[in-house]
């Protein structure tokens, strides 16, 4: 959703169209007055933690291998902990010096975010 733009307009822009899906009261069942069902599939951390008190994250476990990503689609609840994005630069052959690069910037950005 959202692509091409900044990550702060795709992720605020994404929370707010999620939202209204949640929120909007044609979207409710009537079979189960309350209850919304919305699918998104996103790699958007933040958003996943925005969303986390509206509703429920959920996952596959992926396995990055030499011909591409191998995945298990059994449903786990909560939001993906792989990661895969450096794992497959490398598994593409990308120079040593890229990876690491991008290996020390994932862990720069990671700790920006916990401060």
């Amino acid at each position: 959703m959202f692509r091409r733009t900044s990550t702060t307009e795709r992720v605020a822009t994404a929370e707010a169209v999620l939202r209204e899906l949640l929120e909007r009261p044609e979207q409710v069942d009537r079979a189960a007055p309350g209850a919304r069902v919305v699918v998104a599939a996103t790699h958007d951390r933040e958003l996943v933690r925005l969303l986390g008190r509206h509703c429920a994250a959920y996952h596959f476990t992926d396995t990055v291998r030499s011909d591409g990503l191998s995945f298990d689609y059994r449903l786990r609840e909560g939001p993906a902990v792989s990661r895969n994005a450096v794992a497959l630069l490398q598994a593409c052959d990308a120079p040593a010096r890229v990876v690491r690069r991008a290996r020390a910037r994932q862990a720069d950005l990671d700790r920006a975010s916990t401060q």
